[in-house]
């Protein structure tokens, strides 16, 4: 069946950790996503990017549908030490139910506007995922010349990432995502 593709208003966000993400999907009979600690192959797995704690952000489709009040997906990202930094935590859309239907970006509108002035890495194994985040201006990390105050575990697990085969890029965005409240204003003509 393929359904319509969602608004930002179609779809409600609950913030909650990663095994609550997991117990969601799981109880609507979904077993297609995966915690960091289940799906982790760039590093080891008691690298701080798969441990450290994430704040997820369950996407429920509020379509009056098949689809109303289920999770169709998930973003989130990882706060690292007083941040100024996070780390990438994920994105996946469910499959079938949220695929195909423009949820992808909606969840980084979402992270985005999460993350506030915070710079996130990202690491990702999936090109499709790629092109999406550098759809929302996401760039390539320049491991030699990272921050000075980024964590110096951070600084290794960016480099042991680089390395790995299955690496299909490395990215970052640095800007706070935010539309001043002036300029909603202005394109509604008040």
């Amino acid at each position: 069946m393929a359904y319509p593709s969602f608004k930002p208003e179609e779809i409600e966000f609950k913030e909650m950790p990663e095994f609550q993400v997991d117990a969601a999907f799981r109880e609507d009979g979904y077993d297609g996503w995966r915690k960091r600690s289940e799906r982790g192959q760039l590093l080891p797995f008691d690298s701080t990017w798969y441990t450290t704690p994430a704040r997820m952000f369950l996407a429920i489709s509020k379509v009056e549908d098949e689809t109303k009040d289920r999770p169709v997906g998930v973003i989130g990202f990882a706060p690292i030490g007083d941040g100024r930094y996070a780390m990438g935590a994920g994105i996946h859309t469910r499959v079938p139910i949220g695929r195909k239907r423009d949820l992808a970006p909606i969840l980084i509108d979402k992270l985005l506007e999460e993350k506030g002035s915070s710079k996130i890495f990202i690491n990702f194994t999936s090109a499709a995922a790629v092109k999406l985040y550098r759809n929302a201006g996401f760039h390539d990390i320049d491991l030699e010349n990272l921050p000075e105050d980024l964590p110096e575990h951070m600084k290794i697990e960016l480099l042991q990432a680089s390395k790995h085969p299955k690496l299909i890029e490395q990215l970052q965005k640095t800007m706070m995502y935010s539309v001043p409240q002036w300029f909603d204003t202005l394109k509604r003509g008040n």
